[in-house]
């Protein structure tokens, strides 16, 4: 039976929503430095995921539309296309984590990487050894959507069938499926939302976000959280780091993003209201239910 798992693990492994981790997680690698891709490709295969790589910008995006992966790793420049072009092509058929692996440590592009819809930026200036070991600690909290088709291995988009992940039996999911809150309702299972009976597509940190502030604290003190709390349940960044300028700033503009497609007025605030020195807070009643 194919376990499904939301949301992000704390130091112990475990999340909200589950506990464990998939034996297999689908990632498409893609850089333009070899040297670069061949460190992530070999730390993905031993830490036994199923890896797809890609080199220039467009057979990245066209490997992913094939594969569809739980992960990507990719540029935030190539060649043949920039990596914001890139980020809005996979945005029209992916809600895979997108990374970006920046060389050019420009704020600006970086927040515009994050406006196209990536989730992540990894300054590409580490050393090798420290890339790996922050892929490696990103690999380790997250949990994974893993998808229902065919890996691409080869660079011209040629599938062959995974068959580790073709698991029999019904698929499940730990917590509730469906939130629905003043005409919000978020399948969790099935990673969509609509806003007033129309469909609206989030990026995987903004599906996050959206979950973490319906669903409240697990103990069940209420929808307030702090920033720290929502870095590390959306962002992988733990309590330590959790006031870093360049993490704020990350969620700022994904909480800002989806602030746009639930229609949300910033000003006079319906359901997400900013809580000044504090986080952000659901406002509305949410049901829980099961299907």
């Amino acid at each position: 039976m194919r376990q499904y798992f939301l949301g992000r693990s704390d130091a112990a492994g475990e999340g909200h929503f589950g506990v464990g981790a998939p034996p297999r997680v689908r990632i498409l690698v893609a850089l333009a430095d070899d040297e670069l891709r061949t460190a992530l490709l070999d730390l993905v295969q031993g830490e036994n995921f199923s890896k797809i790589q890609a080199t220039t910008g467009r057979t990245l995006v066209n490997v992913a539309s094939r594969t569809r992966p739980s992960l990507i790793i990719m540029s935030s420049s190539y060649p043949d296309l920039h990596g914001q072009k890139a980020i809005l092509r996979l945005r029209r058929f992916t809600n895979a984590y997108i990374v970006v692996i920046d060389f050019f440590a420009d704020e600006d592009g970086r927040i515009a990487l994050l406006r196209a819809g990536a989730d992540q930026i990894v300054d590409g200036r580490l050393g090798h050894h420290e890339l790996r070991a922050r892929v490696r600690s990103m690999l380790r909290r997250l949990r994974w959507v893993p998808s229902a088709v065919d890996v691409v291995d080869e660079e011209d988009g040629t599938a062959t069938t995974a068959s580790d992940l073709d698991d029999e039996g019904a698929d499940s999911v730990a917590g509730p499926l469906i939130l629905v809150s003043d005409g919000v309702v978020l399948d969790a299972r099935n990673h969509r939302c609509w806003v007033n009976d129309v469909e609206v597509r989030l990026s995987n940190t903004e599906h996050r976000l959206l979950l973490t502030l319906m669903y409240g604290h697990p103990d069940g003190t209420g929808n307030l959280f702090t920033r720290g709390e929502l870095l590390a349940a959306t962002c992988g960044v733990r309590t330590a780091s959790a006031m870093d300028d360049k993490a704020n700033r990350s969620l700022e503009v994904h909480m800002g993003n989806l602030r746009k497609k639930l229609g949300e007025n910033v000003r006079d605030p319906r359901r997400i209201r900013t809580v000044h020195g504090v986080g952000y807070h659901w406002m509305k009643p949410v049901e829980l239910k099961r299907d």
